[in-house]
């Protein structure tokens, strides 16, 4: 101690010693890989989403972040993700041991490390502690020890073949990624060569037709009468009985309740006045690349509409359109605009003089909105708003909505009427319909001009009579018919009949089915109706017959010449026995009924899902 009271310095004070750096609890972030979701750190829950770098995803992170990329700051590390093709829901096995961390108090003790999920093969926890993994192909997941044991080129969970290049490594090594992305380029580049192929053998089979079609006429021994309309195509110019510009047949499978082409022709094969009216504007169709955007894209060119197409193509792909011009024989023009995005929509409109708005787009699973309902009220909801302001400040006032029998809820009475009560036990899904249905009756009685029509749509099935555009092939169905479709392909074991003690003719529940080329037609009545300022309008969209779950099943088995096995559970609590419309007024006032059965709805359905396993539109 010094004389002025001081004291003696510690050690510490005196030998300065560079600072360790804070070690990484290596066990948290493994943990965290495994439970947490690799773009929004949040935690993982079904559906649980797996890309080709082997990373792990919520689905609504998904879509979300190819709704608005810049609102997440890592989004260069997810750049390999361009759309929902780049990534697959994975085939997870339940761990029947796993305990949700519920104790609030007392004793009982949470093993934080134990994992929801197992391998299938030989029972290890999927925690990070073994190696696993999933096969691209399928989706189904186990661990890397399971495929050493049982060395076979045979899925082990769904018994389908594959190959070592489709084994994805989850949460692997910065090894195991540089490998996964070699496989990934490999197989993207893979995929763009078989499409090339894929066009090429095309267009030599249009021109393998082209010139058997000119051989045929040019060695024709009959004289050859030639029409105004068969004039008109050879000359290059579209005509209304089916030619196209470079002379091969396209014939259009007209509906019965359709008006005669004799209607809008005149006899020098052009279109009459009528139909200059209906092309005089242009239609703009939201959702254009979906299941029934496209159909009604293809109803609407037919009927003589000049039509414009937006999609995010988030829930579809480019090649749809590509489809749509080849069944309708003319270019579309189409953007990759998102109705969250109300610059790009303020853009759109001032390059394009809209008449009228058929809309389409949003997202539309049922179960699924129950888990992400934020996210379907951000779309469905928030992207409506967007595109009926900007509508508003280009003076656009005519809109059809595409709605749903969903905003009914549990039925009254039955059939059901547009004047049934809405909005009573209804799903998210549901929900954001009826929210924009009641925007739509208040803007129209506070502002004049507007014209809105809302069609409710029933259970919408089969697809376009030429197999070239259908609802998505991949990815769980979101209707029953789509499911039987892929249960009869093999890409499914079986259906599941929840409740067989219903109050219906053969104990299974019964549903209102539309076929979706009757469903598009609606679309082209509704225009028609909007062009003679309708004010606000409301109609059932469905056939207004019943089917049964079996019913279903008999007819695509039939169709498709292969046994849909189906087993019987208990009914769910939410479980409605019978649901079904009367469609009258569409009939009285938009001159609309639905013109094919289910006969042709699975045959239609089963020639696109056998010609298309990997095609779009999707969901």
């Amino acid at each position: 101690m010094g004389c002025d009271g001081g004291t003696i310095p510690r050690r510490d004070e005196l030998v300065r010693v560079k600072k360790k750096p804070e070690q990484k609890n290596k066990v948290a972030d493994l943990a965290a890989k495994w439970k947490l979701c690799a773009i929004t750190q949040e935690p993982l829950r079904t559906p649980i989403m797996g890309c080709e770098l082997g990373r792990l995803y919520n689905k609504e992170s998904i879509l979300e972040f190819l709704i608005d990329k810049s609102k997440f700051e890592n989004a260069s590390g997810f750049a390999h993700i361009r759309g929902l093709k780049d990534v697959k829901e994975l085939k997870l096995t339940d761990n029947p041991a796993y305990q949700k961390e519920t104790a609030k108090k007392g004793d009982s003790y949470i093993d934080t490390q134990t994992s929801p999920y197992i391998c299938p093969v030989v029972g290890l926890e999927m925690n990070g502690t073994y190696k696993f993994c999933f096969v691209w192909s399928c989706g189904c997941v186990m661990s890397e020890r399971a495929l050493k044991e049982i060395k076979s080129e045979i899925c082990h969970k769904c018994g389908k073949p594959y190959s070592t290049d489709d084994m994805v490594v989850l949460n692997g090594t910065e090894t195991d990624v540089d490998e996964l992305r070699t496989n990934m380029e490999k197989r993207r580049e893979q995929a763009k060569l078989a499409k090339k192929s894929k066009k090429a053998q095309k267009h030599k089979a249009t021109d393998v037709s082209q010139a058997t079609e000119i051989n045929g006429e040019s060695s024709s021994k009959q004289p050859k009468v030639e029409t105004a309309s068969s004039s008109a195509s050879s000359s290059g110019i579209p005509s209304t009985n089916g030619k196209l510009t470079n002379g091969i047949s396209d014939k259009k499978i007209k509906l019965p309740n359709k008006p005669s082409d004799s209607k809008f022709k005149m006899a020098n094969g052009k279109q009459g006045d009528k139909a200059e009216k209906m092309s005089s504007g242009c239609v703009l169709v939201t959702g254009g690349a979906g299941f029934v955007g496209s159909h009604s894209v293809i109803e609407l060119i037919n009927a003589g509409y000049s039509v414009v197409v937006v999609d995010n193509f988030i829930n579809a792909n480019h090649e749809t359109m590509m489809r749509i011009e080849e069944v309708c024989g003319t270019t579309i023009t189409n953007y990759s605009i998102d109705l969250t995005d109300k610059s790009a929509l303020q853009d759109l409109f001032s390059k394009h003089k809209f008449t009228s708005v058929i809309h389409t787009a949003g997202l539309k699973v049922i179960g699924e909105s129950c888990d992400v309902p934020l996210l379907y009220y951000r779309v469905n909801v928030c992207g409506t708003i967007n595109l009926i302001e900007v509508m508003k400040e280009h003076n656009v006032k005519n809109l059809i909505f595409s709605s749903s029998a969903s905003v009914y809820g549990p039925p009254e009475y039955l059939p059901l009427d547009e004047k049934h009560r809405t909005g009573r036990g209804i799903k998210p899904y549901g929900k954001t319909k009826q929210c924009m249905e009641e925007l739509f009756k208040d803007l129209c009685k506070a502002e004049q001009g507007w014209n809105i029509i809302i069609l409710r749509y029933f259970n919408v099935a089969g697809a376009h009579q030429s197999g070239k555009i259908g609802d998505s092939t991949q990815g769980p169905p979101a209707y029953l018919i789509a499911y039987c479709a892929q249960v009869a392909a093999g890409k499914r074991s079986e259906v599941v009949i929840y409740g067989n003690d219903f109050d219906t003719h053969d104990g299974t529940g019964v549903r209102d089915y539309v076929h979706v080329v009757d469903l598009a037609f609606a679309h082209v009545l509704a225009q028609r109706k909007l062009e003679k300022e309708c004010g606000l309008r409301i109609y059932n969209i469905g056939s207004g017959q019943c089917y049964s779950v079996l019913d279903m099943i008999n007819a695509m088995s039939q169709s498709s010449g292969k046994q849909v096995k189906y087993r019987i559970a208990d009914r769910r609590p939410e479980d409605i026995g019978s649901f079904y419309c009367k469609p009258d007024l569409a009939l009285e006032e938009l001159g609309w009924k639905a013109t094919k059965g289910l006969k042709e709805m699975c045959e239609d359905l089963w020639r696109w899902q056998s010609r298309n396993t990997d095609s779009s539109p999707i969901r």
